[in-house]
């Protein structure tokens, strides 16, 4: 069986902009990338450019919007532009600073430019957190967020999903430190039909719903850092999902308009997964910070596929995560500009699977350059 093999090779640098309470952000990406959900249509070089402002009333009060344009070079039809808007609150709860409470609230817009697309979306995020601080060097955090994701043409895929937690973050004298989290995951597909058999066709594909509507996962991790030596850390950490209730996955085939969206190509909801992660940190000369991270990961779908001559099998991935990044920040003294950061990073990825479209490989660099005023 023939392996997809996918390269990409994206170049992004940001500049970030500081000026007392306003922060303003200018992001830049532009390169080549491919993946096997996309196909080989997709083969094309993409730049995106984005510009964000964040700008901070008090110590408790902040708001946030930006827009940005993508586009596809090879398929113009393709390009999009995107904009969001938000606010948030955070700050002690009545005058005990050994405890936090925070909300937010944000609107993210995509529009195709080609009105004729049937991608446009709108996604609402809202969430709670609160923060406690129990005994000195233990942390516990709680949290609920909510997102309502809602697609314009064909409203019968539109979704709610919420994600409630806790984390318990604990510090040793011993220069360690340990964090643990369990979050309740549920999904739910409000506006599916009844009848497993509709069909919605779009451009270049169509979209089927099956019986199921929702979906409730239990994922949770385990992370434990610690110092060995004044500028040496290593962390290592497992991440694992179980599946409570599964819907059939919503999206059996997925066309034209929505080959680049997340939510469909490789839904969380539609696999359980363990994951197995390090990191090694260190210090070089002139405070540059390093890191070289490694993952392995393990993925059982629920859900068949065909393999050949209708015979169908459990999809089954293996993928391997491998990175370096290096960070060093410069600041002046007596000068317009206050600081400025300097990120360079490097990320390639493996997926095998027992279903050959889904045997890709890739690799990517990010450059990232921030300024302070």
């Amino acid at each position: 069986m023939k392996n997809l093999i996918v390269n990409s090779v994206i170049l992004m640098m940001s500049i970030n902009l500081c000026f007392s309470q306003l922060d303003v952000d200018f992001n830049s990406q532009s390169g080549y990338t491919a993946n096997s959900f996309n196909g080989t249509a997709f083969n094309s070089p993409i730049s995106s450019n984005s510009l964000s402002l964040s700008y901070s009333a008090n110590d408790n009060f902040n708001l946030w919007g930006g827009a940005g344009i993508a586009q596809y070079f090879n398929f113009s039809e393709r390009n999009y532009l995107s904009a969001f808007l938000g606010t948030g609150y955070s700050g002690y709860t009545n005058s005990d600073e050994n405890a936090s409470l925070s909300i937010y609230g944000t609107l993210l817009m995509r529009q195709a430019v080609n009105l004729d697309d049937n991608s446009d979306t709108r996604q609402y995020f809202a969430g709670i957190g609160y923060t406690r601080l129990i005994d000195e060097g233990f942390i516990l955090n709680l949290n609920s967020d909510f997102k309502y994701k809602t697609f314009n043409l064909l409203n019968e895929l539109d979704f709610i999903e919420n994600s409630s937690g806790i984390t318990l973050n604990k510090s040793f004298q011993t220069k360690t430190a340990i964090k643990l989290s369990s979050n309740l995951h549920t999904k739910f597909y409000y506006s599916i039909p009844d009848d497993a058999a509709d069909m919605t066709f779009t451009r270049g594909g169509r979209v089927q719903t099956n019986f199921g509507s929702s979906a409730l996962q239990l994922r949770y991790s385990v992370q434990i850092a610690q110092n060995i030596i004044e500028s040496t850390g290593i962390s290592v950490q497992y991440e694992g999902s179980n599946a409570l209730n599964y819907y059939d996955t919503p999206v059996n085939y997925i066309g034209y308009d929505f080959a680049g969206d997340s939510e469909f190509f490789d839904d969380p909801f539609s696999f359980v997964n363990s994951t197995y992660s390090l990191k090694l940190t260190h210090i070089l000369p002139f405070d540059i910070k390093s890191t070289v991270s490694y993952s392995l990961s393990d993925k059982e779908y629920n859900y068949e596929v065909n393999m050949f001559d209708d015979d169908y099998e459990v999809r089954k991935d293996k993928s391997i995560n491998f990175g370096i990044s290096f960070e060093r920040r410069i600041n002046f003294e007596k000068s317009l500009l206050n600081n400025m950061k300097i990120i360079l990073d490097y990320y390639n990825f493996y997926n095998s699977s027992n279903f050959d479209m889904m045997n890709y490989k890739g690799n990517f660099i990010i450059l990232g350059i921030e300024l302070g005023i």
